[in-house]
């Protein structure tokens, strides 16, 4: 819960940014990037100091792989983070369309949905220590989160495409690459969850 506690900073940082960004707020942008950065070396620290234990320990029998790949998994999530707040400082966003989509709806849409999907999967973790069937539920709605991120990217892509927008190339290209490893945040909290089901199904729990 410690190191999802920590992904979940990272990504909350990363929604942060993006308005900082869009409203040419340089020194937040800066403040919430290095935040970003410093939270998702912080959870790879706790990831590694966890496998270390899981690895020498006694314990957990025939699901200690699963385990541990639970944890790579989630340790994703502050990854993407990263190269989400990455690709969004790796050049400064100056044209108006572009600074525009990133204070859209849509991208707020999309921002909410990240932190939705990785919320709902801690929601996941405390109720599979508690009620097998209430993690069950719990996964369907991280899968909703992540259809939610989906739908929400979708928008701002075309609009990153359309022929009126005049943004540069390079920034279009830029901000495309933000979006999909924005979505990856979701994306990652699904697959932490599929691997949570498949636990269950072996009898952890």
């Amino acid at each position: 819960m410690e190191h999802l506690d920590v992904c979940k900073e990272a990504v909350i940082e990363l929604t942060k940014l993006v308005p900082s960004v869009g409203e040419g707020d340089d020194a937040a942008a800066a403040r919430h990037y290095r935040s970003v950065l410093d939270l998702e070396t912080k959870a790879n620290s706790i990831y590694r100091d966890l496998s270390v234990k899981v690895a020498q320990g006694a314990f957990f029998g025939g699901i200690r792989e699963d385990i541990l790949g639970l944890m790579k998994t989630i340790d994703s999530i502050a990854d993407t983070a990263k190269d989400a707040g990455r690709l969004l400082m790796l050049g400064k966003v100056k044209d108006k369309d572009a600074l525009d989509l990133l204070l859209s709806p849509d991208t707020t849409r999309l921002m909410e949905a990240i932190i939705a999907a990785v919320s709902s999967l801690q929601e996941l973790i405390v109720a599979l220590d508690s009620d097998k069937s209430a993690a069950l539920l719990k996964v369907q709605k991280v899968q909703e989160a992540e259809e939610t991120a989906d739908v929400a990217k979708l928008p701002i892509l075309k609009g990153l495409f359309e022929e009126t927008k005049q943004i540069d190339p390079v920034m279009v290209i830029q901000l495309r690459d933000f979006i999909f490893a924005a979505d990856d945040v979701a994306d990652n909290s699904e697959n932490a969850s599929d691997a949570i089901l498949v636990l269950v199904a072996k009898g952890y729990g």
